[in-house]
């Protein structure tokens, strides 16, 4: 039997349905529900670091009434995720999968850390370059920004390719890119050259207000952070572009009509554009 760790819901969803649909059986799959590219990391095994770091979600991203956020409910949930990661038996294989961007790789090295002291044959399914590898048109390069952009039946396909056991040398390494990480009071990570950047939090505002400033009348803030999806190739999510809009509408760069209350209840301006 193996054990599957993803960090995420859309591709944990996506490897269950590929594994239900092609009836493979035996599989176990254990997902982190939370983008690791922001928000506080320190001491996340414990629950006083994921306290700390569900208040900072709480204060800065899930702001909606009509959205709300328990940190309760996330505190139980990341230990459920690190429980049924220490009762994974020996016997078990693991197979973390990642991809090309700071939040999966975050969590590749936070769960290496979580299995410091476990024997088990450990599998790392890189999906940017499996893919790439093994599912990719000839002659064509595809860039994910995360693996639950990748199809069911290719997600299966990379994992039956995948042979090669993470060596003791490897993991260490890792363990230690964690520990690194873990001393950082960044709240803000990026992917760059195969390294995880830890960087200030307003490290994207310029580029929104870029974007911004191409428009004179009033544009929809989820259309402002939906162009930030597509245009700037790092993996964050819209949670985190939307609060970066919202700081700028609090430092006055911005104006907006509307409720700030969810991405399509109000409009931003940039304020030079008058």
């Amino acid at each position: 039997m193996s054990v599957h760790i993803l960090f995420g819901e859309s591709p944990a969803a996506s490897l269950r349905f590929g594994f239900t649909s092609g009836g493979k059986e035996g599989q176990s799959i254990i997902y982190f529900p939370t983008n690791l590219a922001y928000g506080p990391i320190r001491d996340l095994d414990g629950k006083e670091g994921i306290e700390r770091r569900g208040i900072w979600l709480q204060d800065h991203l899930y702001h909606e009434s009509i959205d709300p956020f328990s940190v309760e409910a996330y505190l139980d949930s990341i230990l459920d995720c690190i429980h049924s990661i220490n009762e994974i038996q020996p016997h078990e294989s693991i197979i973390i999968w990642t991809g090309e961007n700071a939040h999966e790789q975050t969590g590749l090295r936070f769960v290496l850390s979580l299995l410091m002291d476990h024997s088990n044959e450990i599998f790392i399914v890189n999906t940017t370059q499996a893919y790439n590898k093994h599912c990719k048109t000839p002659g064509v390069t595809y860039t994910f920004l995360h693996s639950g952009e990748i199809l069911p039946e290719d997600m299966v396909h990379l994992w039956e390719e995948t042979n090669e056991r993470l060596t003791e040398e490897e993991k260490n390494g890792f363990i230690q890119e964690w520990r690194e990480l873990n001393k950082r009071e960044y709240i803000l990570r990026i992917w760059e050259s195969s390294e995880i950047i830890a960087v200030e939090e307003d490290y994207f505002d310029n580029r929104l207000v870029e974007m911004a400033a191409e428009n004179k009348e009033y544009m929809k803030a989820a259309r402002l952070v939906g162009e930030a999806i597509g245009q700037i190739e790092q993996y964050v999510g819209d949670g985190f572009y939307e609060y970066r809009v919202r700081h700028l509408i609090q430092k006055g760069v911005f104006d907006y009509k509307g409720r700030l209350e969810g991405l399509r209840n109000y409009s931003i301006r940039y304020k030079g554009g008058k």
